[in-house]
């Protein structure tokens, strides 16, 4: 299952960055954050995207270097349904 913390990874190798710097996805009222001693947001490790009830349209922040404070408006275009195999 895709969490959060995957697709900050996704999001750093499509723009060529490094992953140096903090990040954080601000989801209605919720913050997840990468491991760090000094979150203080829901770790976006543990987190499934198909756990947060995204629907087609769905919106949320993800912010990257804080130092800089570089939002990107992610906006879901589609849900797919998963098949569980058991």
């Amino acid at each position: 299952m895709f969490s959060l913390f995957q697709l900050h990874r996704c999001i750093q190798l499509v723009f060529g960055w490094l992953d140096y710097h903090l990040f954080e996805f601000q989801i209605s009222d919720r913050r997840f954050e990468g491991a760090d001693p000094e979150a203080e947001g829901e770790n976006a490790a543990s987190v499934r995207l198909r756990d947060l009830e995204l629907n087609s349209r769905s919106s949320f922040l993800y912010l990257y270097d804080m130092g800089d404070y570089w939002e990107h408006d992610i906006t879901v275009r589609g849900v797919r349904q998963s098949s569980r195999r058991r």
